[in-house]
């Protein structure tokens, strides 16, 4: 390890609180391979350097890091694993076939937890912890090792690191003409979904504000690089298919993605009710509909009927099984936080937390 690569080291462990990694040597090396396969797929001429990272936080998103050096830019992608921890016992609430609110309750229990401890509300995130703790195990656990969450697990991740991966090629000049091409493309798309909404929700009272939020979307051009790099990610995952894939195949690689990002658009909620920042909703909406409409390239035309029928199904079955649940879940916690701050609950926690760190 060099001078810069030492200084990114403790950049990172200042700015994230690590858990203790519990995984064997053998899955780490897995991840850099797999980065590796990933790089190797997009490389051209003259790249600049790019390392990966592997850390184990409450953050659990990654990044990309620019640190430069003697006039010489360096990438690090930081590949946080915590998130692929949550996606996956995600993938097992949803194929459990029993009532599923005990387990996400507890679930998000845990995420307010996480939330609240690196917002620095140290009452909650003990509240919440406490309850977390006190509630069953998850009844979904014997299904977080299933050949089917196995399989989406391995799509989702491929797809957070060659995401990832994405927004390092976004930002290169050397790939500012590909770049731009693309870029067009995935505008003509974006505009596409944006008139859709327009026309959908013209007749209700929130179409000022759904305007005013795509305007905004539209001025920051963060969305059309969020965008980029899932097309990036897209494509990645569908070339290692090769030529003419069974359908089946496709489809489930299809409904593997399609879950991580309503994984990721239930985490997002979970954050902006802790936080109250973000515009999470409009957002991840427009990126499921980029995602409807580019993922048919990858299918032939007389499979579009059961690309719909699959995307529907699944999203129904979603609904009922995790949406529909967990946000009245994230309203009831986020009121019974809001009245920990009566002055008798506060000291009633005070106490409980005051006992627990004396390991009473």
């Amino acid at each position: 390890m060099n001078e810069l690569d030492n200084f990114v080291m403790q950049f990172i462990a200042q700015q994230r609180k690590v858990l203790p990694d519990t995984d064997k040597q053998y899955v780490n090396q897995a991840l850099y391979d797999k980065f590796d396969e990933i790089i190797e797929s997009v490389i051209f001429k003259n790249a600049p350097e790019i390392s990966l990272i592997i850390s184990c936080s409450y953050q659990k998103y990654s990044l990309m890091i620019p640190a430069k050096q003697n006039s010489k830019t360096k990438y690090y992608l930081l590949y946080d694993k915590y998130l692929a921890q949550h996606l996956k016992m995600f993938n097992a609430v949803f194929l459990y076939q029993k009532n599923t609110e005990p387990d996400l309750w507890k679930f998000s229990y845990q995420l307010f937890s996480e939330e609240t401890y690196l917002a620095k509300d140290m009452l909650v995130a003990f509240y919440t912890a406490i309850n977390a703790n006190a509630l069953d195990d998850f009844q979904c656990k014997d299904l977080l090792a299933t050949n089917e969450n196995n399989r989406w697990i391995d799509i989702q991740v491929d797809y957070i690191l060659a995401h990832e991966v994405g927004h390092w090629l976004f930002r290169l000049k050397q790939y500012q003409k590909e770049r731009d091409s693309a870029i067009i493309e995935i505008n003509e798309v974006l505009e596409e979904v944006y008139s859709k909404y327009s026309r959908k929700f013209k007749d209700k009272d929130y179409i000022s504000l759904l305007t005013e939020s795509i305007d905004k979307i539209r001025i920051n051009g963060n969305m059309l690089e969020e965008c980029f790099c899932d097309s990036v990610a897209y494509s990645y995952i569908f070339s290692r298919l090769g030529d003419d894939p069974p359908v089946d195949k496709s489809l489930d690689i299809i409904k593997g993605l399609l879950l991580c990002l309503l994984h990721t658009q239930i985490l997002s909620m979970c954050n902006f009710t802790v936080n109250d920042e973000g515009n999470y909703e409009i957002v991840n909406s427009i990126r499921l509909s980029y995602f409807r409409n580019y993922i048919m390239i990858f299918l032939n035309s007389n499979e579009y009927q059961l690309l719909s029928e699959m995307l529907e199904t699944t999203i129904k079955e979603y609904e009922n099984k995790i949406t529909n649940i967990i946000l009245p879940i994230f309203s009831t916690i986020e009121t019974r936080i809001d009245n920990l701050y009566d002055s008798t609950e506060i000291k009633e926690a005070n106490s409980i937390i005051r006992s627990i760190l004396r390991g009473d």
